[in-house]
């Protein structure tokens, strides 16, 4: 099972790191990017974006994550060339300038990075719709590259693999589901499962770090050790909390 983890993630990386490259010399042998639909380049620009910042925000494992940053690169540079051969590359800065803002806002509060989560399944879905709904209607490939869909196929393929192998997304995603529909057993037992694994995981991870904080000492890095000791047992924030009467009034001394 590691073994074939290890090559879904590496796979999927070397994969994407090149994904674009034939979209982006299809259109630069061009000189033109008939055939691109800019809506559907924004809308997959903007759940990469979610995509990595979600997953950056809750920590997921690097490996899980790693190639959007270079996809959300080479999307940037197709976005340069669509707006050069279509006469003006300036026009390209407003919606770069939105995408580095969406990066600072998503955080802004936990609820907007979790409904922007949500809502980006229908995002990457609407992209390849208006993609397939422009060449529907031009009748044109154009500068269009199969070989990048089909590497693109084979990535979310994998991705979706790796993901639930890393970090058991399955088991919330059932559990989920099961509270939204009221099924009480299904979501006791369902529940139980989820915890037991977050036990599991959590041990695994105090141990990795424990590991770490022995090697540390041993090798006598001092300023690692007491960084990992700090980030492992974390800060202590101390709760305040009052007593209230029936009308909800906080009661007090007399």
């Amino acid at each position: 099972m590691e073994t074939l983890l290890w090559l879904c993630n590496w796979s999927t990386l070397v994969v994407c790191a090149a994904l674009k490259l034939p979209q982006i010399s299809a259109v630069l042998g061009a000189r033109s990017s008939r055939g691109i639909s800019l809506p559907s380049l924004l809308l997959e620009l903007a759940g990469f974006l979610v995509f990595l910042r979600y997953q950056c925000y809750y920590e997921y494992p690097l490996l899980t994550y790693l190639e959007f940053p270079i996809l959300i690169a080479q999307d940037l540079i197709l976005l340069l060339c669509v707006f050069h051969f279509n006469g003006d590359v300036r026009r390209a800065v407003p919606y770069i300038i939105i995408c580095v803002s969406a990066w600072f806002i998503l955080t802004l509060q936990q609820w907007i990075l979790d409904l922007a989560m949500n809502l980006c399944t229908f995002i990457s879905a609407a992209s390849k719709f208006a993609q397939l709904q422009y060449l529907w209607k031009s009748r044109d490939s154009g500068a269009m590259s199969a070989l990048t869909w089909t590497l693109a196929s084979y990535t979310c393929a994998a991705r979706i693999m790796t993901t639930l192998m890393t970090t058991n997304d399955l088991t919330t995603v059932k559990r989920r589901e099961a509270k939204t529909k009221g099924e009480k057993e299904r979501y006791t037992h369902l529940n139980a499962e989820f915890q037991r694994t977050a036990r599991r995981d959590k041990k695994a991870f105090l141990r990795d770090q424990n590991k770490e904080i022995q090697e540390n000492n041993r090798i006598g890095k001092t300023r690692d050790l007491f960084k990992k000791i700090r980030d492992t047992k974390g800060t202590f924030h101390a709760k305040m909390g009052s007593i209230k009467d029936r009308n909800g009034r906080d009661l007090i001394e007399a």
